[in-house]
């Protein structure tokens, strides 16, 4: 899910292990791309690729039934922000 973040923060269709370190490094850093970045300035082809990416990952966030809920679950805001 970071990586799409990142991606999307980037307006970039891949982002590294070490992109997303650096993204998430910093919560200031981090905060202050997330106010800077405007979605709309985000290219189609890149959303659509991170777009399909969290639609399979959704569920962990989302559903208390999934497996992977108790641990992602304190990131659901990160994924809102990223739909």
């Amino acid at each position: 899910m970071l990586e799409a973040l990142v991606g999307l923060l980037r307006n970039s269709k891949e982002a590294s292990n070490v992109d997303v370190e650096m993204y998430i490094k910093k919560y200031d850093n981090l905060v202050f791309k997330l106010n800077k970045v405007d979605p709309a300035l985000v290219s189609e082809e890149v959303a659509n690729k991170h777009f399909d990416t969290l639609k399979v990952i959704n569920k962990c966030f989302t559903d208390p039934e999934n497996e992977s809920f108790k641990v992602c679950s304190p990131y659901t805001p990160l994924l809102a922000w990223a739909n």
